[in-house]
């Protein structure tokens, strides 16, 4: 039982290998290992997302240009007499008692291009410092990981060549006992044995 869950680990985690026929190292298996499985793989993403946050995370150093658009209309007094006023639109008919009360419908449109340049934020100090700490960490998961797999397959390995070795030492006391049960019935028949020893390599068998 044990030898078939270790022949079916190995089967799972190298299957074009096994199902082929074809006979495979300790390194191979390992490596074949290493390069199939998901945890691995998963662990591998994890550290590349965190290495891609670290160079985000310093990239808030660099100048930033936003371009922001917005167009609006309105009659309320006030947003009128400040449209006018940003556009430099106001005339001396504006200030007429009823233009001011009750304006005419106006509309305004804004384009606002925006240059930021941070010369010193010490949140940005500390966002990047918590990444590159967060890029080391799944570093080492990625390493552990590896590692992992790899005694894990190492593991297997000495499990099956203990399996075969057990298999082969049972093998040959069967032989053992064959040959011996075969002695004993052969000294009965003979008169010189007793029936207790053809029962004893029988049992033994």
């Amino acid at each position: 039982m044990k030898a078939f869950v270790l022949y079916t680990v190995l089967a799972l985690l190298m299957p074009s290998t096994v199902l082929a026929g074809n006979p495979l190292g300790l390194k191979e298996a390992i490596n074949l290992a290493l390069e199939k499985n998901n945890l691995v793989k998963a662990a591998m993403h994890e550290e590349t997302a965190a290495r891609r946050e670290t160079a985000a995370s310093r990239g808030r150093y660099l100048p930033r240009l936003s371009l922001d658009e917005t167009a609006s209309a309105s009659n309320a007094p006030t947003r009128v007499f400040m449209m006018k006023l940003d556009q430099g639109r106001f005339t001396q008919n504006d200030f007429a008692i009823g233009n001011l009360n009750h304006p005419s419908a106006h509309g305004d449109f804004r384009t606002l291009l925006t240059l930021d340049q941070p010369l010193f934020d010490a949140s940005i100090i500390h966002v990047a410092e918590l990444a590159e700490k967060e890029e080391k960490t799944s570093g080492f998961a990625l390493e552990r990981r590896r590692q992992d797999v790899a005694y894990m397959v190492y593991s297997a390995c000495l499990d099956l060549q203990k399996a075969k070795g057990f298999l082969k030492a049972t093998e040959q006391g069967v032989t053992d006992g064959r040959e011996h049960e075969r002695l004993a019935k052969v000294r009965g028949e003979a008169g010189v044995g007793l029936k207790s020893d053809e029962l004893r390599a029988r049992t033994y068998l």
